[in-house]
C-alpha cells in the first residue's frame, strides 16, 4: 500500500508529495500532534494512490501481452516484505521491555496475521470483552497493508478476465457496490466496515478508475486547489459521520482529482512541496515504524504521553524510517533472486519473525503472567455461570454450606474472595448480567433473543429464591451485583407484574429500590440473615494499563494514572449509595468494597502489588481475595464472615 509502486513506472513528484501528505496526516494524528484529529484519513489517500498506480502498471502489461502473475507477485514481495519483516522482528524484540503477557499473546496473533496478510481479520476478531486496547497493539497499523495485499490477489485477475472495452464499467460497478456495502455495514458494525476488504475496496477501485482515464480532464486544473483544500480541511474538522463513510469519500475524491491534475511542476517549483516529496520517498518505512513507537510509548507512559515524549517519538520514528528505507527497503527492491528462491527465503524469514515473537511471549509469561491474573473471574467454577440454578458440587465449598452468594458476574467475583472468610461454606448462585431481583431483569434490545434472555434471568432468580426459602441449612444470603445501571434511567428492563405478564420499561432507582427491599424483607421473614455487597468502583483503561505496569515494575508514567478519582466515583454512585442505605434500613448488613479500595481522594487499582481488577469493573481472583482479606483485618465484615 505505502510502498513505491514501480521501477518500471516513472515516479511522479506530485504523487510522491501526496504520499508525504498522507503519511504526515497519519503520523501526526497517531502522535497527537497538531489539529489533524482525523489524520487516519491519510490511509484512504494511500488506497487511492495504490489503486491508481497498480492499475496503470497491470493494464499496460496486459495490453502489451507481457503481464505475468508470477512476476507481479515477485515484484510485490521484494518491495514489501524486507521492510515489514524487519519491522516485525524489531517490534517483537522491543516488546520484551514494553508489553505484558496479555499484550504479548495479542501481539503473537498479530504477528501471524501480519506475515500471512490476514491481520485485518485478526484485529477484527480481537474486538471483545477481554481485548487489549487498540492503542497498545504494536502491529495494529498493518491492517491496511493486509487489505491492500488481499486486493492485489484478486484485482489483477479481475483485470485479466474483464475485456478492455468493459474495464471502466466493471470497475465503476464494483466500486459502487463496495461503497454501498460500506455505508450499510458502517451503520451497524463500524469495526467490520473498517477492517475488511469488501467495504474498503471502493477506495482502491476509485484510483483504478482514474488510471483508466486516457487523457487528463480539463476540469481537474480548476478543481486542483479546492481538492487540496479538502485534503487538508477534512482531517481537521470532518463531518462527524462514522468512518469509513462520507469523510473518506471526500478525501478519496480529492486525492483522485489531484492525481488526475498532474501538477508535478508545483512540487518542483516550491521547496515546501519538495519536503513533502522527500517525506513521500520514506512513506512506506515511516508508516511501518511509527506505530510500534506510538504503541510502546502508550504502554510506558499511559494512553496520552506528555507532548515532549510524543514529539521525541516522532523524531525517533523519522530517523528509524530513514534508516529502514536506505538499509532495507531500497536494497530489497533491487534483489535479484529467482522466484523460487525468493519465495522460500520470504517464507523462512516470516517463520523466523514468528519464532522471535513466540520466544518473546514465553519470556514475558515467565516474568509476570498477567494473562493468568486477568482471567475471567467465575468465582468457584465456570459451571457456576448458568441460567439454570442447580446446587452443583462445583459451586459449593462444603457438603452443607450455610451461606449462599446470589447475583451476577460481580457476585462471582465476590464469591472468589468471600470463600476464604466463610468457614461453614458457601454455595454460589450466579448468572452473568442477571441481578438478584425477583421479576425484574435487564433487557438488551440489540439482541435477537432479548426476550428469551430476560426471561431466563427471571426464571433463574425464581429458582434461587425457591431454593433459599426451602433449604434450612442456608442461614445467610449474600446479595451482590453491579447495581449501578439499574439506578439510572435509560437502561431497559423486563418487569413481571402481579398477573405474571412481562413488559419492557426503562430502569429507575425507585423501582430497583423497592424490588431489592421487598426481597430483603421476604428473606428475613423466612429467618435468613441478609448481606448486601456494593460493587467495587469502576476504573478506566488508563488505570488498568498503569497498574499493570506498576505490578511488573516497567512503568515510566505517573503514579496518579493508576488511581481513579474518589470524587468522581462517589459522585457517580449516588444511586448505589441510596440502594445500600435502603438495604441497611430493611435489616440487611451492607459491605462496601470501596471502604478499603478508596480514601477521600483516590480509589486504588493496585494494593501491595496485587492487581485488583481484571477489567473496568470486575475484581480479579487475586484482587477479590486481597479486598476481602483487608475487610476482614479491618473488622468490616459482618457475621458469618470471619
Amino acid at each position: 500500500m505505502l510502498s513505491q509502486m514501480g521501477a518500471r513506472t516513472k515516479i511522479r513528484a506530485d504523487i510522491q508529495a501526496l504520499r508525504g501528505i498522507a503519511v504526515g496526516l497519519v503520523v501526526l494524528d497517531h502522535f497527537k500532534i497538531g489539529p489533524f484529529h482525523q489524520g487516519f484519513l491519510g490511509v484512504d489517500i494511500f488506497f487511492v494512490i495504490s489503486g491508481f498506480l497498480i492499475t496503470r502498471i497491470v493494464t499496460s502489461e496486459i495490453d502489451a501481452g507481457k503481464f505475468s502473475f508470477a512476476e507481479f507477485y515477485s515484484r510485490r514481495a521484494k518491495r514489501l516484505l524486507p521492510a515489514v519483516y524487519v519491522t516485525i522482528i524489531l517490534t517483537s524484540v522491543a516488546s520484551i521491555w514494553f508489553l505484558d503477557s496479555v499484550e504479548m499473546a495479542s501481539l503473537t496473533a498479530q504477528t501471524w496475521g501480519a506475515i500471512t496478510y490476514t491481520i485485518n481479520f485478526v484485529l477484527w476478531s480481537q474486538v471483545g470483552y477481554f481485548d487489549v486496547a487498540a492503542g497498545l497493539k504494536p502491529l495494529l497499523h498493518l491492517w491496511s497493508l493486509a487489505v491492500e495485499e488481499q486486493f492485489y490477489i484478486i484485482f489483477p485477475a479481475f483485470l485479466v478476465l474483464v475485456p478492455k472495452r468493459h474495464r471502466h464499467r466493471a470497475i465503476a460497478l464494483a466500486a459502487a457496490l463496495s461503497f454501498i456495502a460500506c455505508l450499510c455495514v458502517v451503520s451497524f458494525s463500524p469495526t467490520t466496515a473498517f477492517y475488511l476488504l469488501p467495504t474498503r475496496a471502493w477506495e482502491l477501485m476509485l484510483g483504478a478508475f482514474g488510471a483508466l482515464i486516457a487523457t487528463r480532464p480539463r476540469w481537474t486544473s480548476v478543481a486542483y486547489w479546492p481538492a487540496l483544500g479538502v485534503l487538508v480541511a477534512v482531517p481537521i474538522v470532518g463531518t462527524g459521520m462514522p468512518h469509513p463513510g462520507i469523510d473518506a469519500a471526500l478525501v478519496c475524491l480529492a486525492t483522485l482529482v489531484i492525481i488526475l491534475a498532474e501538477r508535478g511542476k508545483i512540487v518542483e517549483t516550491y521547496p515546501s512541496r519538495m519536503t513533502l516529496q522527500k517525506l513521500g520517498d520514506i512513506s512506506y518505512s515511516l508508516y511501518l515504524v511509527h506505530w510500534p513507537v506510538v504503541a510502546f510509548l502508550n504502554n510506558a507512559f499511559g494512553m496520552e504521553p506528555p507532548i515532549a515524549i510524543r514529539a521525541s517519538g516522532l523524531v525517533v520514528s523519522i530517523a528509524l524510517a530513514t534508516g529502514l528505507h536506505l538499509a532495507v527497503e531500497e536494497p530489497g527492491r533491487r534483489l535479484s533472486l529467482r522466484r523460487l528462491r525468493l519465495a522460500s527465503t520470504a517464507m523462512l524469514i516470516g517463520l523466523m519473525a514468528a519464532a522471535v515473537q513466540i520466544a518473546a511471549q514465553a519470556y514475558a509469561r515467565g516474568r509476570v503472567d498477567l494473562a493468568h491474573l486477568k482471567r475471567p473471574n467465575y468465582g468457584l467454577d465456570i459451571a457456576c455461570d448458568n441460567y439454570i440454578f442447580e446446587n452443583r458440587n462445583e459451586c459449593r465449598t462444603s457438603a452443607a454450606p450455610t451461606a449462599l452468594i446470589w447475583g451476577d458476574s460481580y457476585a462471582m467475583a465476590v464469591a472468589s474472595g468471600a470463600r476464604y472468610h466463610l468457614p461453614d461454606g458457601l454455595v454460589q448462585a450466579t448468572y452473568s448480567a442477571c441481578p438478584p431481583f425477583i421479576g425484574y431483569a435487564p433487557y438488551a434490545p440489540a439482541r435477537d433473543d432479548a426476550d428469551l434472555v430476560s426471561k431466563y434471568c427471571i426464571a433463574f432468580n425464581d429458582g434461587v429464591e425457591k431454593f433459599v426459602l426451602q433449604e434450612r441449612s442456608i442461614r445467610t444470603v449474600i446479595i451482590a451485583a453491579s447495581f449501578w445501571q439499574y439506578t439510572v434511567p435509560g437502561f431497559k428492563m423486563m418487569r413481571r407484574d402481579g398477573a405474571g405478564t412481562a413488559r419492557v420499561e426503562a430502569s429507575d432507582l425507585d423501582t430497583t429500590e423497592r424490588i431489592l427491599v421487598d426481597e430483603i424483607h421476604r428473606l428475613r421473614l423466612a429467618g435468613k440473615h441478609v448481606v448486601v455487597v456494593a460493587p467495587p468502583p469502576g476504573v478506566d483503561e488508563e488505570n488498568l494499563v498503569c497498574n499493570e505496569r506498576l505490578a511488573t515494575k516497567r512503568v515510566a508514567s505517573y503514579a496518579n494514572q493508576c488511581e481513579q478519582s474518589a470524587e468522581l466515583y462517589f459522585a457517580g454512585s449516588v444511586g448505589v449509595g441510596r440502594l445500600m442505605d435502603s438495604a441497611s434500613k430493611a435489616g440487611a448488613a451492607v459491605v462496601r468494597l470501596s471502604d478499603v479500595t478508596c480514601n477521600e481522594t483516590v480509589c486504588h487499582t493496585l494494593i501491595d502489588g496485587v492487581i485488583l481488577y481484571r477489567d473496568s469493573g470486575h475484581l480479579s481472583y487475586d484482587g477479590a481475595k486481597k479486598v476481602f482479606d483487608i475487610l476482614s483485618e479491618a473488622g468490616r465484615l459482618p457475621p458469618p464472615f470471619r
